[in-house]
């Protein structure tokens, strides 16, 4: 089985039989769900570059079980659509219920029609 790929590594890097060196299918998936862990472990302001860029989820940490996770998942939404808007499907699960509290874990699936890509990134942040 031969290995897909998606496009070409930046800088341009030319092979010495003419090609160019691909990225491939696997490294791509590899790079989104780094960005998506960046963005969701990201204080806002922590990036002197952009104030506005993070979901700061360590401020979430000492929720109580049954709170209310809907105001959580709009600031990964909004995150996500500012900053990461190639997804054609998205979704967002949260969990408190381990049973130390000072963990939140976070499950997004994604898919990328245009890349035939889906994937999912789980994160577990805690102290």
């Amino acid at each position: 089985m031969s290995t897909k790929t998606i496009t070409t590594v930046f800088p341009l890097s030319q092979k010495i039989d003419g090609g160019y060196d691909m990225i491939t299918e696997e490294q791509a998936v590899d790079a989104i769900k780094f960005q998506l862990e960046n963005l969701l472990r990201t204080i806002p302001g922590e990036k002197i570059s952009d104030p506005f860029f993070g979901c700061g989820l360590e401020r979430y940490l000492f929720l109580h079980q049954n709170e209310n996770l809907l105001p959580i998942k709009q600031v990964i939404k909004n995150q996500i659509n500012r900053y990461m808007n190639f997804f054609s499907s998205l979704n967002i699960q949260l969990d408190l219920s381990s049973i130390e509290y000072n963990s939140l874990s976070v499950r997004i699936d994604f898919e990328i029609s245009s890349m035939k890509i889906s994937d999912a990134l789980e994160l577990t942040i805690e102290l």
